[in-house]
């Protein structure tokens, strides 16, 4: 898994969680203590799983929710990063359509070795857009968490749907 994804997943522990004392504690109980991870390389991607783990035991919440929490927070440091790529008369079904190329694409190109979920993203009619998750990591809660918060960046009201979960999971996002 890409680096950047730890390095913001201790910055959301550190903000929501109790500071760096709690960042070393989630590592300790997760047996990666002597782990230090750098935005741009890659780590095996059991890590995250075993540190959402072990925040998992300390908060009381679940995997899923504490993914869902993570992925909200993503998404304004994504949209910084990666706003360049982002063009800025884009609503949230134009933003969602281009997300493949326009940040996991980048990520791919810029970073050998990156393997960031594959979304396929087609446009169903002028006001819905079906998304189709392909990883084997399953990281759903991450997935639905990027996008409330998309959703809240571009401040849309929409019906987010589940209509599959395997073999490939799929969801329908339509703008009321």
């Amino acid at each position: 898994m890409h680096g950047i994804i730890h390095f913001e997943l201790k910055k959301f522990v550190e903000q929501y969680y109790g500071g760096h004392e709690t960042w070393d504690t989630l590592l300790k109980g997760a047996g990666l203590e002597d782990n230090v991870y750098v935005p741009s390389a890659a780590y095996p991607d059991d890590h995250i799983g075993r540190i959402l783990t072990v925040a998992s035991k300390t908060t009381g919440k679940s995997i899923d929710a504490l993914q869902r929490e993570f992925g909200e927070f993503l998404v304004p440091d994504l949209v910084r990063t990666y706003g360049a790529y982002i063009r800025k008369e884009w609503k949230l079904l134009d933003f969602l359509e281009n997300i493949e190329e326009a940040i996991h694409g980048t990520v791919r190109r810029n970073n050998p070795g990156a393997a960031p979920p594959v979304l396929k993203i087609s446009r169903v009619s002028n006001n819905e857009v079906l998304i189709e998750y392909g990883s084997a990591r399953k990281m759903f809660g991450v997935l639905h968490g990027i996008l409330n918060g998309v959703i809240k960046h571009y401040q849309e009201k929409v019906q987010v749907k589940e209509l599959a979960q395997s073999p490939v999971y799929k969801l329908s996002v339509k703008v009321a």
